[in-house]
């Protein structure tokens, strides 16, 4: 009811309201008194009569007796006015209570840099002997333990130890540390306290280990400090600090845990950085405060050892209340009494108290009016809420018409005065945690950074031009934001690959491998493309705005095999003269695959070639890979000193792998790693593919005045028109069946003999059709006259000059030549073949077309094309007698290579007219044109 007291009226047989404290109950022989919240007391008989009085009567007696106080034998009811600024004698306004703190906090003299204060602060009043019940941190710690199950008051107790140390003491000597292992929000309100410099509440493993790593960096630090200023304990360091105004600040550090045993039980490996805490708390100015609802089991003998003051509330039993004080007393507590408890100090004999609460008395500036509600109804008896407002609770101040917690004005009474007074917050103990995500930016306000930490900047962006080979030999790509907790930081990592050497990235799908590898290419792109090269070889996917980097010296993707080992090929001869000083990066995103690629390409060995550059074989070539665990195991893993381990499939490989915390758990996503070697939690950084454009757009206007350095290597195109394919050039005598095709590896024009045979095998679908429509077109522009035989589908279109005819035309037209070559029809007959789908034809055709090919003898100028399957298995007839010369293989498998004995150059599975030419023994990868 906001502190208004409520008398309800009833009649003689209602059942008097839980909420009632005291119940005067009037009958003939006189009135009964009865007070519900004292229990023992007896209730009291009152003989007499019952003198009526009026209204007007009543509230002028009201009014008369409101100021007086009774005192009787009996212990009465709990004081709901003992709000801790009550008893402080203290403010209870945020502005009023500022002033007072400004006044508390100013050192005497002016020049002090610590006030000589101790750290004693009120908890509440004792039971028994009047009184306060003080508690000096300094004098009977270091150290606290607090039990008390739930509902004893152990939050509110937390809440009045925290709100006392900060009235007491300025931010410059207190800060506090408030650990919450309930996850809860029992510390939220403590946040903005300019003495707070570190809260968590999150139960992750890693989160922990990371706040005890900052604490142990803490006492390492002012061990330091101490040292350098020649005393021997943080007292002594205050006198030093008085006499020495630029000394570093040492604020008591106060630590509290709440709930103590989920420390104790769900993070045991990590207790030993407690018990070091707890052993070198009191000579370095650190205080522990344990709490715990149930203190059985989890507090060891080495933390007993340091904790001289223990506090219980109600306990669960006996055997609990011994555990914390050494007597039964605890267990006995009345349920109905939160916040009464017992406390013990050293081998002192329990004091019992009970603590002073944490609601705000408002002042008394006004009496309250007295009002009178009559029920329609003799029913059950309403809540006082829906009479006069908020029913009286525990935290009820009984002066005001509202109850406000001390909580709020304390911190915004602290907050204020900090400010006024100039007084600065303490340093954190930990640093911000790292951010869920880094995007890497470059140029002017968009340079990446943490957020909270302004250190945490990506690489400078060069200077437009640089000299020669200087953007290389000083490029430093933004990695990752790095965790650094015995540092109390965050830094950024860079990766510098002329010094660093390779770099690893291990994860495995959907980490942000792709992501990281962008932004380091987005850093890359800074640097002169004279001085930097660039291969890419994807086989995840997501890289292709690489391409746009005039860096980019090559990109290849997993379906063009043949590619990636000519890539690799080119790289193991080394740089051509025009780029030896310059740095070459080769970009390999998933190692499994494209090992797994080249060695089916190339008979197992394919992947020893890719270790060769990563042995170091060629200088000036520097790896970046992305994969699963086959990175961090066997040789590749030996020769990558740096990596940085995302969340992997089973988290047993990230610990062979020598880091302890599988990453990725908690709160990590994409990104979230551990670098190694040196064990320290990462973010890594991220671009999108519009980025990493936008980056190349960039660069090319940045750099287009810098000398042009051609690339060693381009890889063949995914597709070609037939008009885009170059001139054949000068390659001896041209006759006209001669034929180009599409393009070679070295740029050049690829192109087929067809007067002496031409094998065209391919799988279905692979272009078997669309081969020997180039062919057709080819001959037909030069002049030559082609027969064409469609086993199959029969062509729609026919090229000028190409004259369609069966198989029983296309053997007499052979006969004929072999029956009179010289005569003078023997020019009419057409001077080339072409069958389409040969291995269609029944066998009797074959057979019969075999027969006439043999009768019209070498050479016959014939094309054919059919499926590698068949190709395969014909050593005899027209077919056999094809393969002893040129042939073009469609998209080879590894079985069609080793059947027909040909070198494995390109892979299946690739662009739609890749092709194995294989001209007197030699192969070459080619890309075959499409008809325009």
């Amino acid at each position: 009811m906001g502190g208004a007291l409520l008398m309800l009226i009833a009649d003689p047989a209602a059942i008097a309201p839980e909420w009632c404290d005291t119940v005067v109950r009037v009958r003939p022989e006189g009135v009964t008194i009865e007070h519900r919240d004292a229990p023992g007391a007896t209730d009291r008989l009152i003989q007499g009569r019952i003198e009526l009085l009026g209204a007007e009567q009543a509230a002028a007696a009201a009014r008369a007796l409101a100021p007086l106080r009774t005192r009787g034998a009996h212990p009465g009811p709990r004081p709901r006015s003992a709000g801790l600024l009550d008893c402080l004698g203290l403010p209870s306004t945020p502005r009023e209570l500022s002033q007072e703190l400004v006044r508390r906090w100013s050192p005497e003299p002016a020049e002090q840099c610590y006030a000589d204060r101790p750290g004693r602060v009120r908890i509440g009043d004792r039971l028994g002997t009047p009184g306060p019940c003080e508690l000096d941190l300094d004098r009977d710690g270091p150290h606290l333990l607090l039990a008390g199950m739930t509902g004893a008051g152990k939050s509110e107790l937390l809440a009045t130890l925290v709100c006392g140390l900060v009235l007491n003491h300025p931010p410059q000597e207190l800060a506090l540390v408030l650990l919450d292992y309930k996850g809860g929000s029992a510390f939220a309100p403590f946040a903005d306290l300019p003495h707070t410099v570190g809260v968590l509440t999150d139960l992750d493993p890693e989160v922990t280990a990371r706040a005890l790593r900052a604490l142990r960096a803490v006492l390492r630090h002012r061990e330091a400090v101490l040292a350098g200023a020649g005393v021997p304990d943080a007292t002594a360091y205050r006198a030093y600090a008085r006499a020495h105004p630029d000394a570093e600040p040492m604020p008591r550090l106060v630590v509290i845990v709440d709930e103590y045993r989920i420390l104790a039980e769900d993070h045991a490996p990590l207790m030993s950085s407690l018990v070091r805490i707890a052993a070198l708390g009191r000579s370095l100015g650190l205080h522990l405060v344990l709490a715990t609802q149930r203190p059985g089991g989890v507090v060891s003998a080495e933390i007993r050892a340091n904790v001289n003051a223990r506090i219980a509330l109600r306990v669960r039993d006996v055997t609990e209340s011994h555990d914390v004080i050494e007597s039964g007393e605890a267990a006995a507590l009345d349920p109905h009494l939160p916040g009464r408890g017992y406390l013990r100090v050293g081998s002192r004999a329990p004091m019992a108290f009970q603590a002073v609460r944490t609601a705000v008395p408002l002042p008394r500036d006004s009496v309250p009016t007295l009002r009178l509600t009559r029920l329609a109804s003799p029913g059950p008896a309403p809540r006082p809420e829906s009479l006069a407002g908020e029913a009286p609770t525990a935290g009820s101040s009984g002066g005001g018409a509202e109850a406000v917690r001390v909580i709020d004005v304390i911190v915004a009474a602290a907050g204020d005065a900090g400010q006024r007074n100039g007084h600065h917050r303490p340093a954190p103990v930990w640093a911000p945690p790292l951010p869920s995500s880094y995007q890497v930016r470059y140029g002017g306000p968009e340079r990446s950074r943490h957020p909270e930490d302004p250190a945490a900047e990506a690489a400078p962006e060069p200077a437009p031009h640089p000299p020669a080979g200087a953007s290389a030999s000083g490029l430093a790509l933004p990695l990752a934001l790095v965790d650094d907790p015995d540092g109390r930081r965050v830094d950024a990592l860079a990766w510098r690959p002329v010094t660093d050497g390779h770099l690893a990235l291990v994860g495995t799908a959907r980490t942000g491998r792709t992501d990281a590898v962008r932004a380091l290419l987005v850093g890359l792109a800074q640097a002169c493309p004279t001085d930097v090269h660039l291969y890419v070889i994807d086989a995840i996917g997501g890289l292709d705005a690489v391409a746009e980097l005039p860096h980019c010296a090559g990109l290849v993707d997993r379906g063009d095999v043949g590619a990636v080992r000519r890539m690799v090929e080119a790289l193991r001869t080394g740089p051509p003269p025009h780029s030896q000083t310059a740095l070459t990066v080769l970009v390999v995103h998933g190692w499994e695959q494209v090992c797994a690629g080249l060695d089916e390409l190339d008979h197992g060995r394919g992947s020893g070639r890719l270790m060769e550059l990563l042995r170091g074989d060629v200088t000036g070539v520097r790896l970046l890979l992305t994969g699963d665990r086959g990175l961090l195991t066997g040789t590749v893993a030996s020769h990558v000193e740096h990596k940085v381990v995302l969340r992997l499939a089973d988290a047993r490989d990230a610990l062979m792998a020598g880091v302890r915390v599988p990453p990725g758990g908690g709160a990590g996503g994409p990104g979230r790693g551990v670098h190694l070697p040196s064990a320290r939690a990462v973010q890594l950084g991220a671009s999108t593919q519009v980025e990493l454009s936008a980056a190349a757009h960039g660069a090319r206007e940045r750099h287009r005045r810098c000398p042009p350095a051609p690339p060693p290597w381009r890889p063949l195109p995914r597709e070609l028109r037939l008009d885009e394919v170059p001139d054949i050039g000068d390659v001896g005598e041209q006759p006209p069946t001669r034929v180009a095709i599409g393009v070679a590896e070295d740029g050049q024009a690829a192109w087929v003999r067809t007067d002496a045979g031409l094998l065209v095998a391919g799988a279905p679908a692979s272009g078997r059709s669309t081969t020997l429509r180039v062919i057709a077109d080819g001959l037909s522009r030069a002049g030559v006259p082609v027969l064409l035989v469609c086993a199959g589908q029969p062509w729609s279109q026919l090229p000028r000059g190409v004259r369609q005819v069966s198989v029983e035309q296309l053997t007499r037209v052979w006969a004929s030549r072999h029956a009179a070559p010289e005569s003078p029809g023997a020019t009419d007959v057409p001077g080339m073949t072409i069958i389409d789908d040969l291995d269609e034809l029944d066998p009797v055709a074959l057979e019969s077309l075999g027969r006439a090919l043999e009768e019209a003898g070498p050479p016959v100028p014939l094309v054919a094309a059919v499926r590698s399957a068949f190709a395969i298995t014909a050593y005899t007839g027209v077919i056999g007698r094809l393969r002893r010369g040129d042939q073009l293989v469609l998209s080879p498998s590894l079985h069609d290579a080793q059947l027909l004995g040909i070198d494995m150059v390109t892979g299946a599975g690739g662009p739609a007219g890749r092709a194995a030419l294989v001209r007197r023994g030699r192969t070459q990868a080619v890309q075959v044109a499409r008809p325009t």
